[in-house]
């Protein structure tokens, strides 16, 4: 369980250095979202009986996991970002 919060929160700090500067909710949020993101699939292929806790799948699935969904937060994260910006204003002539 604790190399699931280790991986998680590396993720979740290159996810903090990967976000641009004006994150509305701060570098938690990615840590957060990196520990789940390494959490559910560990937990989630044990329990359907794919793999041990500490098989190389399990540590894999855990990485790629928290990838994958610090990458959806990111994109989510952009999206909103440009959708606040206020137009550019163009100089009149």
């Amino acid at each position: 369980m604790v190399w699931m919060i280790a991986i998680g929160l590396v993720i979740g700090i290159w996810t903090i250095i990967l976000t641009p500067e004006r994150d509305p909710v701060g570098g938690i949020v990615a840590v957060v979202v990196g520990m789940a993101g390494s959490t559910v699939p560990a937990v989630l292929g044990t329990a359907l009986g794919w793999y041990r806790i500490g098989e190389p799948a399990g540590i894999i699935s855990s990485v790629v996991g928290a990838i994958l969904l610090s990458c959806v937060y990111l994109a989510l994260l952009m999206r909103e970002l440009q959708e606040a910006e206020p137009p550019a204003k163009h100089a009149s002539r």
